[in-house]
């Protein structure tokens, strides 16, 4: 059996984080990506929106580097300023792609061999 060079995950990356990877094997170690992430909510759309969910697809090497974050969505879940909600998405969409790029992920590793790994990630912003 040969394995992809670069592995598809789902992840859930809310408040504590949690990985699902189809596998049979437990010789895979899953990476817990959770606290990878830097909170960075958007200065100028605290005034508009006090929830937001920004989901990105990111691509982390063999060394756990992220090395490309993708916008895939963002969702407005709590508004205070419905005319200028909108305008925040663009800040959203930044701090999505900031919060992650460049940061340093959990390795991921097959056998004990690291391999790179793409992820979808939903990062919750929220105002407390």
């Amino acid at each position: 059996m040969t394995l992809p060079k670069i592995i598809s995950l789902t992840l859930l990356c809310l408040a504590v984080g949690f990985l699902e990877a189809e596998t049979e094997k437990s010789e895979i170690q899953k990476p817990d990506i959770a606290k990878c992430a830097k909170r960075n909510f958007p200065k100028d759309a605290k005034r508009f929106v006090d929830k937001a969910l920004v989901t990105v697809s990111i691509t982390v090497d063999k060394t756990g580097k992220v090395r490309n974050v993708k916008v895939l969505k963002v969702e407005l879940i709590e508004i205070t300023n419905k005319d200028k909600a909108p305008d925040t998405i663009p800040m959203f969409e930044k701090a999505g792609v900031e919060s992650l790029l460049n940061q340093i992920c959990p390795v991921f590793r097959i056998y004990g061999e690291a391999r790179p790994y793409k992820l979808e990630v939903p990062l919750l912003y929220e105002l407390r």
